[in-house]
């Protein structure tokens, strides 16, 4: 699915076309054919390069392994 947007923010080409890499209930995943992707989360949108969302998904992975892991921070309020 491609969808035509005009180019509002006055960098690339004046019409850019953006395809559809992956959605979510929270969200979703494109490429525009002037190279970046956006990725937006409820009413978030960011513009980044392939590198950057890669760097994005190993960190999230990192937080998440940690999160389910066992926990490594200061010991919670009202512990002994």
């Amino acid at each position: 699915m491609s969808v035509r947007l005009d180019n509002v923010s006055g960098e690339g080409p004046a019409q850019c076309a953006r395809q559809l890499l992956a959605r979510s209930p929270i969200g979703a995943v494109e490429r525009c054919s002037c190279g970046a992707l956006h990725l937006s989360i409820g009413a978030l949108s960011l513009r980044l390069d392939a590198a950057v969302l890669r760097a994005i998904v190993v960190m999230s992975h990192e937080a998440l392994g940690r999160l389910d892991g066992p926990s490594v921070g200061p010991r919670a309020r009202g512990s002994a």
